[in-house]
């Protein structure tokens, strides 16, 4: 990745952007799994995207474990998401 694209992605303007979407995709989930992370992130959001700004800025950022889930469609095999 280029250099000064990296250090753009790790602005904490570009990580509250980032942030807007995930709270607005969260907060409308079905899932009551992930509207209850989101509303929790939420409570301090301002500290952990700084936290995670940090992380960014000294290469220590590293995801937590994916967790999947099934997705049914009628008369199609179920697949994982």
């Amino acid at each position: 990745m280029p250099k000064n694209l990296y250090f753009h992605i790790r602005t904490i303007s570009n990580l509250a952007k980032a942030w807007k979407k995930v709270y607005q995709n969260g907060i409308g989930s079905q899932s009551v799994e992930t509207q209850k992370a989101v509303k929790e992130f939420s409570v301090d959001a301002d500290r952990r995207l700084k936290r995670i700004q940090r992380q960014l800025q000294k290469d220590k950022f590293k995801f937590n474990p994916v967790k999947g889930v099934p997705v049914y469609s009628p008369g199609k095999k179920t697949r994982g998401l």
